[in-house]
């Protein structure tokens, strides 16, 4: 694993890691990608695993070591690669036909621990939850470090964003070197659809609870700096909420450490776990003894034309919120029939 300060999870699972693989009688090393030798031939190995093989850190380490296979495991907890823009599939295929023109003798594979057309590997998958269960176990013997979950109390939600691309510019371009345009206040793109689906999920909370809950937000590493402005739009944007309250986690603890003190806390069985991205199928591995707490943050139209209009109109506006979405349901339905 790399220790930059933007792979955000490196630090606080160091010592766990470290823990696990010494148990099973292996040495985990953690160190800096730059320390790899820069030309191929420094380091050769039989096996590289990547979560993603056209990912910017896979690809520096690809040109950095001669592995004799390749296997691409998957996002978040190992679920299957699907881009959402046109351009970032064709960049992708561009890349791994590349890889393999250029290495012939090279195997990729790919290997899903949650794929999309098929069902769910049992065996690969009880392997899995143990493994969530032992991290939990050693999480929950250093107190300081599941810290963020005593928080919580019953009623209370957990709501968990993607990245959030922040919006400056009405228009921009360049001239002479310099960038030229009208700036706008600072917001992010597709806000209003998350906006009324977050809304949805807060009437619904407040419908189900007989005191005002708090709502907790945690964010995705990369926004860590709009943590302000994030809580802004929510509280300038939601209706009707009454007393509820919405705090922003701070960034230094990861949904897998917060999931696994809940699995410690006697209140996590009250906490509702909603989100937009794939790292809700990581919080859905760690509470799985509950699965019906942890949902897809969505709006449900109601009649068939309504439905139409709302899938028209995300396709036009939000399409690539809409593929996440079809992603993110296809992929958690497959998960939730393997956990029945």
């Amino acid at each position: 694993m790399e220790r930059l300060d933007h792979v955000h999870a490196a630090h606080p699972f160091e010592d766990v890691l470290i823990r696990l693989a010494a148990r099973d009688g292996h040495r985990c090393v953690f160190g800096e990608l730059s320390a790899l030798p820069a030309e191929p031939e420094g380091l050769i190995c039989d096996l590289l695993l990547l979560p993603r093989v056209d990912h910017k850190q896979g690809w520096e380490v690809l040109q950095r070591c001669l592995p004799d296979v390749v296997i691409e495991l998957g996002e978040s907890i190992g679920v299957e690669v699907k881009l959402y823009s046109f351009q970032a599939r064709r960049l992708r295929h561009r890349l791994i036909h590349r890889l393999l023109e250029s290495r012939p003798n090279l195997s990729l594979e790919y290997s899903y621990l949650i794929p999309l057309d098929r069902g769910v590997h049992q065996l690969r998958l009880q392997h899995f939850l143990d493994f969530c269960a032992g991290f939990s176990a050693m999480v929950s013997e250093k107190p300081f470090i599941s810290r963020p979950v005593r928080i919580f109390s019953k009623g209370d939600a957990l709501l968990c964003f993607p990245y959030l691309k922040v919006k400056k510019w009405h228009f921009r371009f360049e001239l002479f070197g310099k960038v030229r345009g009208i700036k706008c206040s600072q917001k992010f793109y597709d806000w209003n659809y998350f906006l009324a689906r977050v809304q949805h999920f807060t009437n619904d909370l407040k419908a189900n609870n007989d005191v005002d809950p708090c709502l907790y937000v945690q964010v995705h590493p990369k926004n860590y700096q709009n943590l302000k402005l994030i809580e802004h739009l929510l509280r300038r944007g939601l209706r009707g909420v009454g007393d509820a309250q919405i705090k922003v986690l701070p960034g230094h603890a990861p949904l897998e450490l917060i999931a696994s003190g809940m699995m410690n806390s006697f209140a996590f069985s009250d906490i509702q776990i909603a989100g937009f991205g794939t790292n809700i199928l990581s919080a859905l591995a760690f509470l799985h003894s509950r699965p019906h707490g942890v949902s897809l943050c969505d709006k449900e139209a109601e009649g068939r034309i309504q439905r139409l209009w709302n899938f028209c109109f995300d396709g036009l506006i939000h399409r690539r919120e809409l593929l996440r979405q079809r992603h993110v349901r296809k992929a958690l339905n497959n998960l939730l029939a393997a956990l029945r």
